[in-house]
C-alpha cells in the first residue's frame, strides 16, 4: 500500500508504492466489516426508539467525519439497547479508526459475551488484538473464527491479512485460496489475493489479482489505489493516473487517495492539478506532513513560494525534518518569510 514516508526529501524522486512490513502492521485491518446493517444484521426495528435515534446520529456524525461524536452517539444507544451486540460491534470499529485500540478489544470482547455467534465482532477482536501488540492472540482469534465461520469469506481474508503482514505468506495464500472457492466472484477477494502476493514480492501476479478485481467492480476503491500505487513503483506514473483517480472519485473522504493522486500528477509534471489534490489531501488529514510537504513541492513549481513557505512551516511544527535541498531551493525562489502565530489553518 501507499506509504507517506519520505525518503530523503528530494524533489526528483518518485514516491512510488513503499511497502514494509512495519508498514503493513500498522495497516491491518483494511477488510470491509464496517457496513453494519449488512454485515451484523443490526434491524432498527428490533431497537428501542432512543436507541434508533442514537444510531441515527452515530451515522450522522460518521458521514461528517466526526469520530468523537459517532462514538459519543454508540455509546448512547448502547445505554438505550444495552442487549443489542451489534451496537458494541459498531463501536469497536469507530474506536478503533480513533486509534483507541484498547477500549475497541474490550467492547469487541463484551459484544461477543453477549452473541458468541457475532462473525465480525469474532474478526474484529482477532484484528484488535493483533493491532494492540497482542500478535499470537490475534493469529489465533482469527483462526478460531475460520474453524468457526469456515464458509466465510470475510473471515479468511482478515485471517490471510495477518499471517500475511506477519510473514506466512504461504498460510495467507491457502487462506485466500478458500475464499475464492467459496466466492469466486467477489472483488474484495480478488483484491485480497493482491495484497497478499503483494506484500510476498509477486508483483505482477498480484497486478493481475487487482485488475480481476476491477474486472468485477471497476469503481473498487482499494484494488484502484493498489493498482495505482504498483505502477508507480514500476515508474510508470502515467499509467498510474486513470487508476488513482478512480480512487479518489470512489471515496472521495479518503485522504490517502488524493495524496497519491496528487504526488502522481506532480511526479508527471501536471502541478496544478497536483496543488488541488493534495490541498484536499490536507484539508481531510491536515497532521500527515507527507501530504504537506509534497503539496509545498507542488506550489513550488507553480510559483507560489509564500504558500510554499507555508506548508513547509506546517510540516516543522508536526515535527517532520525538511531536507536541507528543499529548505534551500525554495530559498532560491523567495527568503524565507517569518512565521505567522497561527500556521495551521
Amino acid at each position: 500500500m501507499w506509504q507517506e514516508h519520505r525518503r530523503d526529501g528530494d524533489l526528483d524522486k518518485g514516491r512510488g508504492a513503499v511497502v514494509t512490513r512495519e508498514h503493513r502492521r500498522q495497516e491491518v485491518g483494511k477488510v470491509d466489516v464496517e457496513n453494519a446493517n449488512e454485515r451484523w444484521n443490526c434491524d432498527p426495528e428490533e431497537l428501542s426508539l432512543a436507541a434508533r435515534e442514537s444510531l441515527r446520529r452515530a451515522r450522522v456524525a460518521e458521514a461528517g467525519g466526526d469520530i468523537e461524536g459517532r462514538i459519543s452517539a454508540l455509546r448512547t444507544a448502547i445505554e438505550a439497547a444495552p442487549h443489542a451486540p451489534s451496537l458494541r460491534a459498531m463501536l469497536a470499529v469507530a474506536l478503533r479508526q480513533a486509534g483507541r485500540t484498547g477500549e475497541a478489544v474490550e467492547v469487541s470482547q463484551e459484544a461477543l459475551r453477549l452473541d458468541p455467534g457475532q462473525l465480525v465482532s469474532s474478526i474484529n477482536l482477532g484484528v484488535l488484538l493483533y493491532q494492540d501488540g497482542r500478535s499470537e492472540e490475534g493469529i489465533e482469534q482469527l483462526r478460531q473464527t475460520v474453524a468457526q465461520w469456515p464458509a466465510s469469506s470475510l473471515a479468511r481474508q482478515s485471517y490471510a491479512e495477518i499471517l500475511s503482514v506477519s510473514g506466512d505468506a504461504a498460510g495467507a495464500l491457502a487462506q485466500i485460496r478458500q475464499a475464492l472457492r467459496h466466492d469466486p466472484f467477489d472483488p474484495e477477494v480478488h483484491c485480497a489475493l493482491g495484497d497478499v502476493l503483494r506484500v510476498a514480492g509477486e508483483t505482477d501476479k498480484a497486478m493481475r489479482a487487482y485488475r480481476q478485481a476491477l474486472d468485477l467492480d471497476p469503481e473498487h476503491y482499494m484494488a484502484n489505489l493498489e493498482l495505482g500505487g504498483l505502477l508507480m513503483f514500476q515508474g510508470r506514473p502515467r499509467d498510474a493516473l486513470d487508476y488513482l483517480e478512480a480512487a479518489t472519485k470512489a471515496e472521495p473522504g479518503k485522504p490517502l487517495a488524493h495524496f497519491a493522486f496528487g504526488s502522481t500528477l506532480y511526479d508527471c509534471g501536471y502541478f496544478a492539478e497536483a496543488v488541488y489534490e493534495l490541498r484536499e489531501s490536507v484539508r481531510l488529514a491536515p497532521d500527515k506532513a507527507e501530504s504537506h510537504l509534497t503539496l509545498a513541492e507542488a506550489l513550488m513549481s507553480e510559483g507560489e513560494y509564500a504558500e510554499a513557505w507555508n506548508e513547509i512551516h506546517i510540516c516543522q511544527d508536526l515535527g517532520y525534518e525538511v531536507s536541507d535541498r528543499t529548505l534551500a531551493l525554495l530559498s532560491l525562489a523567495m527568503p524565507e518569510p517569518p512565521r505567522s502565530k497561527s500556521l495551521r489553518k
